[in-house]
């Protein structure tokens, strides 16, 4: 993200804040998408059997190649606008937290993912024996955080910046 266009100088451009808004909500549809097959079986949407490895290989790689990057550069981004200001060093903590509950919560879906993926005996019958609940979790708890930073953390680093 910082070599993006969202830095003017010292100052980040409140405009990145936007953008950062309409990439979770990129994020977000990527990962719902990436889960769709799998969902659509757990909602009774679609009749079982289904071979998982695209969706598990679409998560794998999502968790890889966008959500963890993601998360480190929004930090880099956050944090010179967040912690020169008092009020904002609840914030970026808070971030922090949140950031890393979720990456905890994505090793719990990996590893989910992998044993669907790896372990034969449960390959077989998937649907009726691995309910997918760290996946579930962890793509709830995204769209909880996401909706956070975008109502409440990003509007109040605005805030700070217009302040300067």
């Amino acid at each position: 993200m910082a070599d993006s266009g969202l830095w003017r100088g010292d100052q980040v451009d409140i405009c990145c804040f936007a953008r950062l808004k309409e990439e979770h909500e990129a994020m977000l549809e990527r990962l719902n998408e990436c889960l769709r097959p799998l969902a659509e079986i757990r909602d009774k949407q679609r009749h079982p059997p289904i071979n998982p490895d695209e969706a598990v290989q679409s998560f794998l790689q999502w968790t890889q190649r966008e959500f963890l990057p993601h998360l480190q550069a929004e930090q880099d981004l956050c944090r010179p606008v967040l912690t020169i200001h008092a009020a904002g060093e609840p914030l970026y903590r808070q971030m922090l937290a949140d950031h890393r509950k979720l990456r905890e919560l994505a090793q719990q879906a990996r590893e989910e993912m992998l044993l669907l993926q790896n372990e034969d005996s449960i390959r077989e019958d998937w649907w009726n024996t691995l309910d997918l609940a760290c996946v579930w979790s962890f793509q709830r708890a995204m769209a909880e955080h996401v909706d956070c930073e975008n109502r409440e953390i990003f509007p109040k680093a605005i805030a700070l910046q217009v302040k300067e």
